[in-house]
């Protein structure tokens, strides 16, 4: 048969095939390489251009949470400053108060000492007083005494039996009367008087002293009081006044 049949491949035919079916596939080879080169050209331009986007959100919202977080430590540092200035004026008002109470304490502990001394030297001048007169008396009683005013003692040279009973009597009465003023250092009460005198006296002094005590002791809580109250409305009005830090916005 002169004409090719459709079916008989010459070698030129498979040749001329196989040049085609390369170009073919080098064609889809190099849209394929292309295609992927511009999708990865268009991810690195994506990739470069949403950083930028993310950067200026970060730092917006970085921003917006250092203004917070500066709000609320200049909040706290304030509130601090303000707590620790009324703790030093409560501590300068209990120093003041302490002292205050010890002062009076002292100058009522003076006063008491005072007078226990003042009595201590009535009741001595008293003692020598008496002890004089004791002396006296002993000494007086062993002469004679007119009856005229002046009084005047004498002693005669020989007593008639009269005048010696006379004497004996005044010498009876010379020892009564000191048997009867006996120094108060003899008596059980001492120099401080009576013992229960002395038990009277010294409770009342213990109540007179706890009274003091009791009185300056509640003015100090009192004052105290007032202080703590007057820092506490002057943290209420200042913590009103104090702007509220805004909270962070989410996206």
């Amino acid at each position: 048969m002169d004409v090719d049949s459709p079916l008989e491949r010459t070698p030129e035919t498979e040749q001329h095939d196989g040049k085609e079916d390369m170009m073919h596939a080098w064609h889809k080879q190099t849209a394929a390489a292309g295609q992927e080169k511009e999708e990865q050209q268009n991810a690195a331009s994506v990739k470069r251009a949403r950083p930028e986007v993310d950067k200026e959100e970060v730092q917006r919202r970085s921003r917006r949470m250092l203004g917070v977080v500066m709000g609320t430590l200049n909040d706290f540092k304030k509130s601090t400053e303000k707590k620790t200035e009324a703790e030093k004026r409560r501590e300068a008002l209990e120093v003041k108060l302490r002292d205050r109470l010890a002062k009076e304490k002292a100058e009522l502990e003076k006063r008491q000492q005072a007078e226990q001394a003042e009595r201590r030297a009535r009741l001595l001048e008293g003692q020598r007083v008496a002890e004089e007169r004791r002396k006296n008396e002993a000494h007086l009683a062993n002469y004679l005494r007119t009856t005229t005013e002046p009084a005047l003692y004498f002693l005669p040279g020989k007593l008639s039996e009269a005048q010696t009973a006379q004497i004996e009597t005044q010498r009876a009465e010379a020892k009564q009367f000191a048997a009867e003023n006996l120094p108060a250092d003899a008596d059980h009460g001492a120099l401080s008087g009576d013992s229960e005198h002395v038990a009277v006296r010294n409770e009342r002094r213990s109540t007179e002293r706890d009274d003091v005590e009791l009185d300056m002791e509640a003015e100090m809580q009192e004052e105290l009081n007032e202080a703590r109250k007057g820092d506490a409305d002057t943290a209420s009005k200042s913590d009103a006044a104090s702007p509220v830090p805004r909270p962070m916005e989410t996206e």
